[in-house]
């Protein structure tokens, strides 16, 4: 099976606080011999979350994981990384895939990588159109509205991931009280619901995380589950809204007796 393997990156200013936002994302593919970073460039979403960044700092460490990290070229948004020759130090492990295990490693305090995650993809694939939704799921507002990545696509890596990390997945046929199936798939019998926080209007969002929530307990009542994983996607924009799913999911957590894990994508691996 081949795989592609990425890590996100996140900017935590403050450790007792540990509130943190993505600021970056590598990829590598160990088969293609290939690696980018790709930083954050929507600077105003950093300035609102943190408006003591230093700019000059953070132009230097996106410098240098761009060059640390980059081993070839992407045409995803025209950035080309330092060539071969430059990075004849990589050249040893770039097919390796650990590579990123052994890259990340070392970042602590302020930037910190996630746990390295993987997705699958079978041969003549276009790994581009796989790449790119990837960087368009973990730094969606760098992209103009009508190109950020859909629920439906999301929805796709994260089958990809399921598979890449070895476990069964299968449809989802479980249903509500009005007969609509819930949930997106499952992954070991784990039933997974994908929440996109990407709506205009603050009405129409939690409209639909009440809908999410009515479905989610009326499932649970219906077929007893033990776990659910509810997978979010863009939550960092909405921390009031992501907040009070938490807080209401975990209430019912402790009423139906069941396991109701939130996470992000880029976590999903260490919760199933």
């Amino acid at each position: 099976m081949n795989k592609i393997f990425y890590s996100v990156l996140r900017y935590i200013p403050d450790l007792i606080r540990n509130e943190n936002m993505i600021v970056g994302l590598v990829i590598h593919i160990p088969n293609e011999k290939y690696s980018h970073f790709f930083g954050l460039k929507n600077i105003v979403r950093l300035r609102s979350f943190d408006d003591e960044y230093d700019s000059k700092y953070l132009k230097i460490v996106m410098e240098s994981l761009t060059y640390e990290f980059s081993y070839g070229m992407t045409n995803i948004d025209g950035i080309f990384g330092p060539n071969d020759e430059e990075n004849d130090q990589l050249s040893e492990i770039i097919d390796r895939e650990d590579f990123l295990k052994i890259k990340t490693s070392s970042y602590s305090n302020e930037f910190v990588f996630d746990r390295v995650n993987s997705l699958s993809y079978a041969e003549g694939e276009d790994i581009e159109e796989i790449k790119e939704d990837i960087y368009k799921t973990f730094l969606y507002y760098d992209q103009p509205k009508n190109e950020r990545i859909t629920k439906q696509k999301a929805t796709t890596l994260l089958k990809r991931s399921v598979k890449a990390a070895g476990m069964k997945k299968t449809s989802s046929n479980e249903v509500g009280a009005f007969d609509d199936v819930v949930f997106d798939l499952k992954a070991n019998g784990t039933p997974i619901k994908v929440i996109t926080f990407d709506y205009t209007k603050q009405t129409a969002l939690r409209n639909v995380l009440k809908s999410v929530m009515f479905d989610i307990q009326t499932s649970i009542q219906k077929y007893n589950f033990k776990k659910v994983v509810v997978v979010t996607v863009l939550s960092d924009e909405h921390t009031r809204e992501y907040n009070e799913l938490n807080r209401l999911l975990s209430s019912m957590s402790t009423s139906t007796n069941t396991n109701i894990v939130v996470t992000d994508m880029s976590r999903l691996a260490e919760n199933i």
